[in-house]
């Protein structure tokens, strides 16, 4: 008997092999795509790329016109549309509309299982007021599940063709959801971290403060960009080499970073000084313990409290300066007592003396001698002259106390109208018996020149602000000249009052060392000073420029002319 297959047994086994064929390639992109959507997650940055490799991936197995993810909030028990490919809907102009009752999405949500609808039953749907947007021709919708629970669902539709789905394209989409839903909560879950990594990191380089971490082997494994700017040197290049090599001033507490990793204590070490330049600085630095996860090492935290030392120490002189005024208007009053009474008795001496007075007359008769003969002997003597000098003196005393007592007198920021002239010469006295040995200068040496215009109004202002302002700058300028070496130089300040405009203009120059450019820009800054370390606050000039310019809505700048002098300038309002 003939075996050979007949013609009709051999096509249906060619059928059969193309089948298999089909199946077996199909079999290889369904694999291909389930490896592409895993691996997505990987090498996009973020949910969006994601979504689209994803799209493009189901695209290439299946070829869909319109697809779109949905992502349920339960917090707020709201849907949002993520991602969506679609001819005709927009759907991030409703997305806020979905909810589990009026819509495809969320009646997958809802059922937790995988819908296959024809065009009767979404015609159906749409009259029941459940579906949002164009009514589709062939829907099918997939939950994405996280432990059981659906968090969103992906869906593909067709407005055109009522058949373009089949039962097959439903069973493909039930075969990937898992691994889109798996890949969808790594990437939420790498997003939120790298999120919370930058948010961490954000928060550790705003900080005003230096943060350095730092191992158990004494490298560097962390350093914000406060300790960048302090040090210069970039993160990059910090971590990984030794704390000490990129920053030397911590060396000094290597011990104490050590014990704090040992006995897993905080230490701490407050007003730690350190120098930069000329300049003195202090900062409080503070080594916490890694106590999480076993992680031997330290954060090491350092203020800069500079500033902070500068006001301590401003509001320990203000109450010095405070106690001493008091004192000084105290002693003033005692010495004003027997500086008046013998101010008194050297004129009594003198009037009953050099006065023809009855009762002078008639005392040297009773002792027998001439009032005359005694005048010539106290004459010849220089008595006289002397009376005139005790009472000279001593009324140079009681105004240099009577200035101590107004410039010390606490003062209410009362304005009233002052002759500048009257108050830079009482200034000028309050100087000259300001005799500093620690600064070894003598204002009474200094010569002064006054170019007042007798034109200039009076001003209204503070008197003792203004006093004060014109000490300051005297003082420090009486500071500077005697700290020229020249044998042959003469200090020398000019004073010069006019008016100009609508202000009147007060000038002090001395021909101490000239500032440069840069010292001039900064003269008025809070805490600058040119002073060597502990003498000075760098306050007192800052505190004038205030009382100028805010107080008296006036004008204050400063001048320096190489080899020659240094001008101060006020400007007020008259």
């Amino acid at each position: 008997m003939d075996n050979k297959p007949t013609y009709e047994e051999l096509e249906q086994r060619v059928i059969e092999l193309e089948e298999k064929a089909d199946q077996k390639s199909f079999s290889e992109k369904l694999t291909r795509t389930l490896f592409d959507i895993s691996n997505a997650v990987n090498i996009t940055t973020d949910l969006n790329e994601l979504y689209q490799s994803i799209y493009k991936s189901l695209d290439r197995l299946m070829g869909l016109p319109n697809l779109y993810i949905a992502i349920y909030k339960a917090k707020t028990n709201k849907i949002s549309i993520p991602f969506f490919v679609d001819q005709y809907d927009g759907y991030s102009e409703y997305e806020d509309y979905f909810t589990e009752t009026n819509s495809l999405t969320g009646e997958v949500l809802q059922k937790k299982i995988p819908l296959f609808l024809n065009e009767s039953q979404l015609n159906k749907r749409a009259a029941q007021g459940k579906i949002l947007g164009t009514t589709p021709k062939i829907w099918l919708g997939v939950p994405l599940l996280k432990r059981k629970v659906p968090f969103g669902i992906i869906a593909v539709q067709c407005y055109d063709n009522p058949n373009y789905f089949s039962r097959k394209d439903l069973d493909i989409l039930i075969s990937v959801s898992n691994q889109i839903a798996l890949a969808i909560e790594r990437k939420q879950s790498l997003d939120e971290r790298d999120m919370l990594k930058n948010y961490l990191y954000n928060i550790i380089n705003s900080m005003p403060s230096i943060l350095v971490g730092v191992d158990k082997k004494g490298f560097v494994t962390q350093w914000n960009l406060q300790a960048e700017l302090e040090t210069g040197v970039k993160a990059a290049d910090a971590k990984g080499k030794s704390l000490v090599d990129v920053f030397p001033r911590l060396s000094q507490n290597m011990d104490q970073i050590k014990e704090s990793i040992r006995s897993n204590k905080i230490k701490t070490r407050l007003k730690q000084k350190y120098f930069t330049g000329n300049e003195t600085r202090y900062e409080d630095i503070i080594i916490y313990p890694l106590i999480i996860n076993r992680v031997d090492g330290v954060v090491i935290r350092m203020d800069d409290i500079t500033d902070k030392i500068c006001l301590e120490e401003m509001m320990i002189q203000s109450e010095k300066m405070l106690s001493i005024g008091g004192l000084a208007a105290g002693m003033a009053h005692e010495i004003n007592n027997p500086l008046a009474g013998m101010i008194q008795n050297a004129q009594v001496i003198y009037n009953r003396i050099c006065q023809d007075l009855p009762a002078n007359e008639k005392a040297a008769e009773e002792v027998g001698i001439s009032l005359k003969d005694l005048r010539d002997y106290m004459e010849k003597r220089g008595v006289l002259n002397m009376l005139n000098m005790i009472n000279d003196t001593g009324n140079r005393a009681a105004r240099i106390v009577a200035n101590m007592l107004s410039f010390a007198r606490k003062s209410d920021s009362i304005l009233e109208t002052h002759d500048l002239s009257k108050l830079l010469r009482e200034t000028i006295e309050l100087a000259k018996s300001d005799y500093n040995l620690k600064k070894q200068y003598d204002f009474k040496l200094i010569n002064i020149i006054e170019k007042f215009d007798a034109s200039t109004p009076p001003v209204l202002c503070d008197k003792s602000k203004i006093q004060q302002v014109f000490l300051k700058i005297l003082k420090n300028g009486a500071e500077a000249m005697f700290e020229m070496k020249k044998d042959s130089f003469m200090p020398r300040f000019i004073l010069r009052l006019y008016k100009k405009n609508t202000m009147a203009c007060i000038e002090i120059e001395d021909n101490g060392p000239e500032m440069d450019e840069e010292v001039q820009k900064r003269m008025f800054e809070p805490f600058f000073t040119t002073k060597p370390v502990n003498k000075g606050t760098g306050l007192g000039l800052s505190v004038s420029y205030f009382i100028i310019v805010k107080d008296h809505k006036g004008e204050m700048t400063v001048e320096s002319t190489p080899d020659k002098n240094t001008k101060f300038v006020i400007k007020l309002p008259y």
